[in-house]
């Protein structure tokens, strides 16, 4: 089996990437905000749109910007406790999957294995293959079907998911 990335080192990278789209939104969301507050944003006539967009859009986006600033707490708290073992799949925690008599066609590659860091939050970021990190991992959240799935077991354990292509089922190998 191959290494799996120290859990600090998976967490700080994930963090990292979550400051850099936040300072990213936080740009685009003063742009908006202007935009919106701009004289040239204000509406000529009933039927003139432009400084109602303008405002939806900066609602978005400061909602996504306070959304990005509790993640990136959330993520922070997890780095507080990566030293912890855990033995239990739990928000925090960087799982080892197997999938189990899945076709060749479903792993082109021939890997069944997968990582995945459990969290609360943030389902679907990815992190790729790079230095420190020899295969990519991939947040998982217990409000997705896999997630749910997970949430409580421990290395050994079994997990089976249903799909639309039929029941797909996986060996939990590693938990910490």
């Amino acid at each position: 089996m191959e290494m799996v990335p120290d859990k600090s080192a998976v967490i700080q990278n994930l963090i990292e990437r979550l400051e850099k789209e936040l300072a990213l939104l936080v740009e685009s969301a003063k742009a908006a905000h202007e935009a919106a507050t701009h004289e040239e944003a204000k509406s000529e006539d009933k039927h003139d749109t432009r400084a109602t967009e303008a405002s939806y859009l900066a609602r978005g986006q400061a909602a996504r910007v306070a959304e990005i600033e509790r993640m990136v707490l959330e993520y922070k708290g997890y780095a507080e406790q990566a030293h912890r073992t855990m033995d239990r799949i739990q928000p925090g925690a960087i799982v080892v999957l197997q999938a189990v008599g899945l076709p060749s066609d479903d792993c082109p590659s021939g890997d069944k294995t997968t990582t995945w860091f459990f969290a609360q939050s943030g389902g679907g970021t990815a992190l790729s293959a790079s230095p420190g990190f020899s295969s990519a991992i991939t947040v998982i959240t217990p409000q997705s079907p896999l997630g749910e799935a997970l949430a409580g077991l421990v290395a050994g354990d079994t997990a089976e998911l249903e799909t639309p292509a039929g029941v797909k089922e996986y060996l939990i190998k590693e938990v910490r």
